[in-house]
């Protein structure tokens, strides 16, 4: 009798979050932000490691200019889960409002209690391109490749040249990411089309690149 009386008292409580998350959602699709706030910090007071919770109240303080009110909410989950994107998100929001020495200790904080995880070294690295740039991003994946070894954040390293204008190096390090499997060809055929017309010469030389590749593989 205890254990069903558990099991429906979970459940009450899991509807009732649900309906916060609902109404949260309304509440902002008809303008009224403070409803949508007052909603979800009813649902990450009672479930501090909701994520849904966490992302939507940042979204809805941000949109009253208000979004470093996020922070002591990303430290209490914090403080119960570590979930890699509001770990991520918090760095982003700690460049953003300022706090750079924060980020940083933060940052080499979470490399070091976890080295070998590629999400690590890409999440610190979008925070240090939107705070630093992105010279400072990618000595983060460049320190993370050298940790990890390999092609490892081959993709995001071949995006942080991109977006540098370095196209020639983009494209050597997406023909690495496509792998001899060609497990990201797609993923990797996706940002050579957002180049537009640059994307041309770009796929002419990844094309290069992978049919060498190719046929050093066959020759063995």
């Amino acid at each position: 009798m205890i254990g069903v009386c558990q099991v429906e008292a979970q459940g009450r409580l899991l509807d009732r979050r649900t309906q916060l998350i609902r109404d949260a959602a309304r509440l902002e699709s008809e303008g009224d932000l403070a409803g949508a706030e007052a909603a979800l910090l009813r649902l990450v007071r009672s479930d501090p490691t909701s994520m849904g919770g966490v992302f939507a109240l940042e979204r809805v303080l941000r949109a009253q200019e208000r979004v470093e009110e996020i922070l002591p909410v990303l430290d209490t989950f914090l403080s119960q889960q570590g979930a890699s994107e509001v770990r991520g998100l918090k760095l982003r929001l700690l460049g953003e409002t300022g706090a750079h020495d924060v980020l940083v200790e933060d940052a080499e904080r979470w490399i070091n209690e976890d080295p070998l995880r590629e999400v690590v070294y890409r999440l610190v690295a979008r925070a240090y391109e939107l705070t630093f740039g992105t010279d400072r991003a990618l000595e983060i994946l460049e320190r993370g490749r050298a940790e990890i070894g390999g092609s490892a954040l081959a993709l995001d390293i071949g995006d942080i040249l991109a977006a540098a204008g370095d196209l020639g190096g983009a494209v050597d390090e997406w023909a690495d990411a496509v792998g001899p499997n060609g497990s990201e060809a797609q993923t990797v055929q996706a940002r050579i089309e957002n180049l537009g017309e640059a994307g041309q010469g770009a796929a002419r030389r990844l094309v290069g690149i992978l049919g060498e590749a190719v046929e050093s593989l066959r020759l063995g």
